[in-house]
């Protein structure tokens, strides 16, 4: 799950209208990838994505909607995004990738 982060900024470039779908599709085919590839344990690819994105959103998407001077830089984002990369490892990695 060490492309998690990568993912994310690649992310960034959609359209705000396509951002939903896109982005947990894309999550969720990785995350599904990774589960295939043994490096990942989830049953629900589509739930671990949304779970996923919804961390990062709460730092960096919602406050933006409703504090008006809310503008993390660029090592915030970065930070928020790693700090979403090491619980879900925590939560759905196999040993060997920082997972239980």
């Amino acid at each position: 799950m060490t492309g998690c982060a990568q993912l994310v900024r690649e992310l960034c470039d959609v359209t705000v209208v396509d951002l939903g779908t896109e982005a947990v599709t894309a999550v969720r085919r990785y995350l599904a990838a990774e589960n295939a590839a043994g490096a990942a344990r989830l049953d629900d690819a589509e739930m671990a994505a949304t779970q996923f994105l919804g961390m990062i959103s709460n730092y960096v998407f919602w406050p933006r909607m409703l504090l008006a001077r809310w503008e993390p830089d660029d090592s915030a984002i970065t930070n928020a995004v790693d700090q979403a990369v090491l619980t879900m490892l925590a939560r759905y990695g196999t040993p060997g990738t920082h997972g239980a």
